[in-house]
């Protein structure tokens, strides 16, 4: 039960609430004297107050209007900034240690891209409070041509198998389907269909077999990596290598881009993941980098012996080489209004969980969105793509109380949603002082605990 008494807590002193799945349920908690950035626009709303009521905000308003309820715990936001939280909507998550290190880092939602029944277990934890960590949408395994890409993937060659896959994909309670590379047309085209009957999303790749503006005509909800755009933007006959971008036509980048839009598909460039395709002599400075503290040694060490693969350095100046022409596909896909998403491909080697999205916001603001339009597309547009834009995304009253508390403007300085004074998630309140504490813990379970944050 909550006490009459208005309870006071303060971010300096890192004083939490409990941490039991009844908070959510049980408690009141009011963000006072804050500057709102409801990410509706760039307007800042000065000296508001936000009344969260178990999982969901109840309220937002200025502070001379709002009513704090009796037994309230209340957050002094003197001086701070209050945003959504944000959502990471391309990561490989298969360690429970990394869902905290998520949340510490700011990310109050993931989109795993190679889901397992253990993902459905985390998700319904997470949801019900048994698990600390951001909210969950999961895609089942892989699906893809025979032989897959991956192991572990489904696979599909007819319209039978497709439709077999998609079907118990959903009667297993996975969020979306993944769609690989080596799928065949025809059951690319039964997977799009089956599971537009069932209403459950189509997301992933490009196959080779469909190409591009098959799978744009076919409503695919989102595109990864770019993929299939260095395809259709190369010289005719040219074949780039996996993660090397043709010299683009502005004209072709133009038509592309529109039909893009046009479709009303979502793009996750990934620009991160591309950024640590480096060889040997890159791969100690990427080490030394701030996230690495909450990676497994036995990853670094795997990282460390393929270093040298795909080429090593020769293959890695290839993909650093090209850079300039994925930035100028993302900018491309910006300018003709087509929509983008905020992902790593966490999971992938040096890159760390949280931490990488934060590099890729500055990726898009690289090439030429700005810090409004790059955090949205880890809030607004991360859950209009995942058909929840009423659920999360926004401090708005009715919404899921994902929130971050940060020290200043981000759309001034947009590194402060790295290192937030607080993060709620699902109404669950973690100041700075447990956050760090989280990390911590991470740290000592993986041996790291001397080395700094």
């Amino acid at each position: 039960m909550i006490h009459a008494l208005l309870v006071s807590v303060a971010i300096a002193a890192g004083a939490a609430l409990p941490c039991a799945a009844a908070q959510a349920e049980e408690t009141t908690l009011v963000f006072t004297h804050v500057s709102v950035l409801t990410m509706e626009s760039e307007n800042v709303l000065a000296d508001h107050g936000v009344v969260v009521r178990g999982a969901r905000i109840a309220s937002v308003g200025p502070m001379d209007a709002l009513e704090i309820p009796d037994g309230a715990a209340v957050v002094d936001g003197t001086g701070k900034w209050l945003m959504p939280g944000l959502a990471d909507m391309h990561v490989h998550t298969w360690s429970e240690h990394e869902l905290p290190v998520f949340l510490a880092y700011g990310i109050t939602t993931v989109r795993n891209m190679f889901g397992a029944p253990l993902h459905l277990a985390w998700r319904d934890e997470v949801a019900r409070g048994e698990r600390v960590g951001p909210t969950i949408y999961t895609a089942g395994p892989i699906v893809d041509g025979d032989p897959p890409v991956w192991p572990g993937s489904s696979t599909a060659m007819t319209m039978d198998d497709a439709v077999d896959v998609v079907l118990a994909q959903h009667e297993a309670g996975y969020d979306f389907i993944k769609v690989y590379a080596r799928l065949p047309n025809d059951a690319y085209g039964a997977i799009v269909g089956t599971a537009e009957e069932l209403g459950i999303p189509v997301m992933g790749h490009v196959p080779a077999a469909v190409g591009l503006s098959e799978v744009l005509f076919a409503g695919q909800v989102t595109i990864e990596h770019l993929d299939g755009y260095d395809i259709a933007l190369a010289p005719p006959g040219q074949v780039p290598s996996f993660g090397v971008f043709p010299k683009i036509d502005p004209v072709d980048l133009e038509r592309v881009a529109k039909s893009t839009a046009d479709a009303g598909t979502w793009n996750c460039p990934t620009l991160v993941v591309y950024d640590k395709m480096v060889g040997p002599q890159g791969i100690e400075a990427e080490l030394a980098k701030p996230g690495m503290r909450y990676v497994t040694d036995a990853s670094i060490d795997g990282w460390r012996a393929n270093a040298g693969s795909r080429g090593g350095d020769v293959y890695a100046n290839m993909v650093q080489g090209s850079a300039a022409a994925r930035d100028a596909v993302v900018a491309g896909l910006h300018k003709a209004g087509a929509r983008i998403v905020l992902g790593t491909d966490y999971g992938n080697p040096l890159l760390a969980p949280g931490y990488s999205a934060h590099e890729e916001l500055a990726n898009f603001v690289e090439v030429g969105l700005t810090p409004f339009e790059a955090l949205r597309t880890g809030t607004v547009e991360a859950a209009a793509c995942m058909g929840d834009g009423n659920e999360f995304g926004r401090v708005a009253a009715g919404l899921r109380a994902d929130l971050l508390l940060l020290d200043a403007n981000p759309l001034e300085h947009m590194d402060a949603a790295s290192r937030p004074a607080g993060v709620m998630a699902r109404g669950r309140w973690f100041p700075r002082a447990k956050l760090e504490a989280m990390l911590d813990d991470v740290a000592a379970q993986l041996g790291h605990a001397d080395e700094e944050r």
